[in-house]
């Protein structure tokens, strides 16, 4: 975020256990400091003229927190005169320069709110007063309106003005939190259902836990948080140190010199296998024409010691907790993760040198995450279009950064990673956690860390430092399927460039803002929306306690809440 914006919000507590949350609530609108220009003149020979539609825009006041306030991050509320003949419908076009947003209102209507626009992005906006169904004759509005979006701000949930007491959103939670929500389709026993994917911090069951909601249905703010968990179920990593507990952060070295990373404790790896460790994960429902199944997908590192991409099915159906086909409910052992096991998975993304799914110039597949329609539907339904960001390993010559994104489209068949013609990956360079979220039609947003680490030295050096850990703020990057190519697929160019990402603005309880160390602590993030509505958007997010200092001691992640509080 821009740390010096002072932005503005209401705070409204809900009392849930012994915390206050927050929600975002209606405030009157607030007029944005829109202008107008002349329209261009209309040249289509549809066109019937113009009108004095005297286009207004107004963002909507969302919130407020003492005497500050908020505006919409993603909507105008726009007014217009009428013209002097009968018109059939109204078209409202909001234009960035790139991309567009439509939508129409009645001819008798004099107000519209526009919706999923771009954050912190200044828009255009123009009219036609439709005289027919199909718009073959119109009025042009004479003049364009202007205006602003206003940043996102999100607000951690919880209390004070630390990570220490901000609400957990499971008990052992640990890291890498992944929902799911379930609609008619799953059945009355899960519809209305949350169900989370999550790293545990119990050694002995590092890999995929599931949580589950403690209430009955979504309805409210309370019913995404806390959630409880689950034994029995999940998929463990046999190849982890031993015994229980987690690899030592790293610590910094002396001033000038890059920080030390400090040696795991000795891993057990046996057999052969692609999946002896479970790392980040995604889980997706399936399709009726897939099987009606939860589908996890996951980065496997291998007893090679090399990271794929993989995906194992769900054997109960949509229920998505038992994924081991022999009479185990959880996948744990060598046996189970290698060929012929209860647990064998399928590698649909390799690296340079596989002879299945290999790809060029990638040394190692990790962090991943696949965006597809939720909006329309959580199931996926196998039809091309869908894409995948992914955290790969590339040659120097390909990228300066440690943390870089490849990007992938599946193809109806297969993923296929998006080259240039200089044969290395076309790249998001500097971002860690790809995070994308379905905004309707064939447009998306994608979430992330803008981490400039690159090797050798800060910010960053061949180990991470407290420099490269401190300074990775969110950002926040879109997309439109239809400005590229085929309109029903996003490909890499459909997407803004890093260099034009959206800041973000984060926020305690009390209303005072995230500096630059907090934020860069929100880490293996999913962002959605439970009910199939924009105006409610929630991150599910590791928060790290540790500063990473000299003689402080090392606490480790847990996965927290965050929410949007302008939508």
């Amino acid at each position: 975020m821009n740390h010096k914006h002072f932005i503005t919000h209401i705070l409204i507590a809900f009392a849930i256990g012994s915390c206050s949350v927050l929600l975002p609530t209606a405030a009157p609108p607030q007029a944005t400091q829109a202008k107008t220009t002349q329209a261009a003149a209309p040249t289509s020979a549809a066109s019937q003229g113009s009108w004095n539609a005297v286009i207004g825009l107004v963002s909507p006041g969302v919130a407020t927190i003492g005497k500050t306030s908020m505006t919409s991050s993603s909507k105008f509320e726009v007014q217009w005169n009428l013209p002097n003949q009968t018109v059939d419908h109204f078209e409202i076009i909001a234009s960035d320069g790139k991309s567009k947003v439509t939508m129409n209102a009645k001819g008798t209507e004099k107000t519209a709110t526009l919706t999923a626009l771009k954050s912190a992005t200044k828009y255009a906006v123009t009219m036609k007063a439709c005289l027919d169904v199909k718009c073959e004759k119109f009025l042009a509005s004479d003049k364009t309106a202007e205006g602003k979006t206003s940043e996102e701000v999100w607000q951690v949930q919880g209390k004070g003005t630390t990570y220490q007491t901000a609400t957990k959103l499971v008990d052992d939670g640990n890291t890498k939190a992944y929902p799911i929500v379930y609609g008619d389709w799953a059945g009355k026993d899960l519809a209305g259902k949350i169900q989370l994917y999550y790293d545990p911090i119990n050694s002995n069951e590092k890999g995929a836990k599931i949580g589950t909601m403690i209430v009955s249905k979504i309805d409210a703010l309370a019913s995404i948080m806390p959630l409880k968990s689950l034994s029995g179920f999940g998929l463990i990593s046999y190849c982890r140190p031993q015994p229980g507990g987690q690899p030592k952060p790293p610590q910094p070295g002396t001033p000038g010199q890059p920080s030390q990373p400090q040696p795991p404790q000795k891993t057990t790896c046996e057999g052969t296998s692609s999946a002896a460790r479970v790392a980040t994960f995604q889980a997706i429902p399936l399709g009726d024409k897939l099987g009606a199944k939860v589908r996890f997908f996951f980065e496997g590192e291998g007893t090679d010691g090399k990271t794929r991409v993989m995906y194992i099915d769900s054997k109960d159906g949509y229920v998505g907790r038992d994924f081991n086909s022999g009479s185990s409910t959880v996948c744990s052992t060598a046996a189970d993760y290698s060929k012929g096991g209860g647990c064998e998975p399928t590698v649909i993304l390799g690296i340079e040198g596989d002879a299945t799914y290999g790809n060029k110039n990638i040394k190692a597949v990790r962090q991943f995450k696949i965006g597809y329609p939720t909006m329309n539907d959580w199931r996926w339904d196998g039809a091309s279009g869908s894409f995948m960001f992914i955290t790969i390993d590339v040659p120097t010559t390909c990228s300066k950064y440690m943390m870089t994104s490849g990007y992938a489209v599946w193809d109806g068949k297969e993923w296929k990673v998006q080259y240039d013609a200089n044969g290395c990956p076309k790249l998001f360079q500097a971002v860690q956690a790809p995070m994308p979220m379905h905004i309707g039609g064939t447009r998306y947003k994608m979430y992330f860390n803008n981490n400039a680490m690159q090797p050798g030295g800060a910010p960053g050096g061949g180990v991470p430092s407290a420099t490269s850990l401190d300074e990775k703020p969110m950002k926040v990057i879109y997309a439109d399927a239809s400005l590229t190519g085929d309109p029903n697929v996003v490909d890499y160019e459909d997407w803004e460039t890093i260099e034009q990402a959206h800041e973000i603005t984060y926020m305690w309880s009390d209303g005072s803002v995230l500096g630059m160390k907090d934020e860069s602590h929100l880490d293996d993030y999913a962002i959605f929306t439970p009910n199939n509505n924009l105006d409610f958007q929630v991150m599910y997010s590791n928060m790290s306690l540790s500063d990473i200092k000299p003689g402080t001691n090392f606490e480790p992640p847990f996965i927290g809440v965050v929410l949007l509080m302008n939508p």
